[in-house]
């Protein structure tokens, strides 16, 4: 595998914390402390119009694209829903009583699911943002939110070490085990049946269940030196990219976890100075990542 940087993207003002496709693979989205939602052209590498400013620092991003509408959470616990066709204006709701950490879509029963700093498991309606229902889970954040392969389950990681599973058509809870010290800050589904999980310990974990329904953990890597900030899966399946408060971006074989490259100095000169924060396939050779040195860099993927 080669990989070199391709594009530098600045013009947020503070650290990023939120990255997502947009409505073409020409646009992506960000989401800053700097309160601006940014709508990119990796084309040109231009930062369009802000999508919207928020009144506090953005932390997770969520488009539903068939409904041209894109969710923002925020430090705080506000949510916003913005029209990306700029038909409507924006709707902010009190969502949460402190920071929106993550967000998922439900598209069979077309919910949308939160997660907040409150410890809150929150389910809304779509796209009229009604809640259905709100499960407090601990004291602590809950970070981390995926759906599974089949759209039938949903994983939750939070502050408490711990993974929750729920079915997610009666919402009720069919796994707890505890994952990660002191706290699990992401995951991500390599089946309906295993899952990778990072968190402030830096471990990368997966996670396996057993014929007996229970979860096992079945292997653990020491992937980065500080805190694991995201993991994502490319889309065919093949690499995952994981994001480290170690200012390190690294890909890895997501069969069998063998690390492939890493990217940072001094390998990369213009490499991350700070903690990075998210990761974003765009497709199987493009690879974004953000942090808070402000800028968001694009690498490109080629198989030798």
């Amino acid at each position: 595998m080669n990989i070199q940087l391709q594009q530098i993207y600045s013009g947020h003002s503070d650290a990023l914390y939120a990255l997502e496709k947009g409505l073409t693979d020409q646009i992506f989205f960000s989401g800053s402390a700097d309160t601006f939602v940014g709508s990119w052209n990796v084309l040109t590498g231009t930062f369009e119009k802000p999508l919207i400013k928020t009144s506090t620092p953005i932390y997770s991003l969520l488009p539903h694209l068939p409904e041209q509408l894109i969710y923002v959470g925020c430090r705080g616990g506000l949510m916003y829903q913005v029209d990306i066709s700029r038909r409507k204006a924006p709707r902010a709701l009190e969502a949460h009583d402190k920071d929106v950490f993550c967000l998922a879509i439900d598209y069979e029963h077309q919910r949308l699911i939160s997660g907040g700093g409150d410890g809150y498991l929150k389910v809304w309606t779509l796209p009229d943002l009604k809640l259905i229902t709100a499960f407090k889970l601990s004291e602590s954040n809950i970070r981390t939110l995926g759906i599974s392969p089949s759209g039938q389950q949903l994983a939750v990681g939070s502050s408490d070490q711990s993974i929750r599973i729920f079915d997610l058509q009666s919402m009720h809870q069919i796994a707890l085990w505890m994952a990660h010290q002191p706290s699990v800050f992401t995951l991500v589904w390599l089946s309906e049946h295993k899952i990778l999980s990072g968190g402030r310990d830096a471990l990368l974990k997966l996670w396996v269940q057993g014929k007996d329904g229970l979860w096992a953990n079945e292997l653990e890597i020491p992937a980065h030196n500080y805190t694991i900030n995201h993991l994502q899966l490319s889309p065919n399946g093949q690499y995952l990219a994981t994001a480290g408060r170690d200012k390190a971006v690294k890909v890895w074989s997501a069969n069998d976890l063998r690390l492939l490259k890493v990217l940072d100095r001094p390998k990369f000169e213009a490499a991350h100075t700070h903690s990075v924060n998210r990761v974003l396939w765009l497709d199987d050779h493009t690879l974004l990542s953000a942090g808070d040195d402000k800028r968001i860099l694009s690498w490109k993927v080629e198989l030798l």
